[in-house]
């Protein structure tokens, strides 16, 4: 699955931090990106936050963030928190 960074920003009422990308799909596991995928960190039983900095050592990933933190890599920035 393929589509653009602004899609995402659009559907969840946010914006693209930095420039506009293609990404190749999402995961909210840092272990299991590959390479132009969307890292959703989500907050359960652990801080999905946490895992930004080994999600962006993992290849060319973009940041779906509910935070100001300062991550070298295309990111996502939503207003306020997702449901799970």
């Amino acid at each position: 699955m393929r589509f653009m960074a602004a899609d995402v920003a659009n559907a969840t009422g946010g914006k693209v931090v930095g420039q506009n990308a293609h990404l190749d799909g999402v995961s909210f596991d840092s272990r299991t990106l590959r390479p132009g995928q969307l890292f959703v960190p989500i907050v359960a039983e652990r801080d999905g936050h946490d895992f930004i900095d080994d999600a962006v050592a993992r290849g060319q990933v973009r940041i779906s963030r509910h935070v100001n933190r300062r991550v070298v890599a295309p990111q996502l920035s939503s207003p306020t928190r997702l449901p799970h």
